[in-house]
């Protein structure tokens, strides 16, 4: 999915075309063909864009290289560390009242497959008992609840939560491509902050 839903022409370039290691697909398949990009930097497919043929582009990775170095750093580093569990968040009610929580993403190096987990594997990456040689990680802040559309008072705009959200993603995505096709829903996990908990019918 595109970040943006219409661009101008002035923001495609369109009729470009690579023979080879510079672009791969989202399974790790080196692309060799026609392709144009946006200027948010995202590449698809194609000379032009097409809302059914179309596939994104991520900067190709040599993982025969990739093995090679990790097949001589092995011989210095630990061999037993934590292996990263996927982690499903969930609005708390804590989560509700601050409206914000962080949120954290691994991705092996070697791998276009990025997880989420929670604030303990995160950590634990971030002191060594997660192989920091086979992940990059980042953090974002994930807003919940407030206005979802941008608020434009005079000469000022009060960010909505769909535009933060976006403006995280955005950001992100650049330290772990890919990660605009995991997180396609800048409004995902959005509630009410009005939410009232209904009163127990039996008290």
């Amino acid at each position: 999915m595109r970040q943006k839903t219409f661009y101008l022409p002035e923001e495609i370039t369109e009729g470009l075309f690579t023979s080879g290691r510079e672009w791969q697909t989202p399974d790790g398949k080196e692309y060799r063909g026609s392709y144009h990009r946006y200027i948010t930097n995202e590449v698809y497919t194609g000379s032009v864009w097409n809302s059914k043929t179309s596939k994104k582009l991520f900067p190709f990775i040599d993982r025969s290289k990739i093995s090679t170095v990790y097949k001589e750093l092995k011989k210095d580093i630990r061999t037993k560390y934590l292996t990263p569990v996927p982690f499903k968040p969930f609005v708390t009610d804590k989560i509700r009242k601050d409206g914000v929580f962080n949120r954290y993403f691994l991705q092996k190096i070697n791998e276009q497959k990025i997880i989420e987990v929670d604030e303990t594997h995160f950590q634990a990456l971030e002191s060594g008992l997660i192989d920091k040689n086979l992940y990059n990680s980042i953090q974002i802040r994930w807003y919940v609840s407030g206005n979802i559309e941008d608020v434009v008072s005079g000469s000022s705009v009060n960010l909505g939560v769909r535009s933060k959200n976006q403006k995280q993603i955005t950001a992100a995505n650049k330290y772990l491509p890919g990660l605009t096709g995991i997180l396609t829903d800048p409004l995902q996990l959005y509630t009410d902050n009005d939410f009232k908990v209904p009163k127990d019918i039996n008290g």
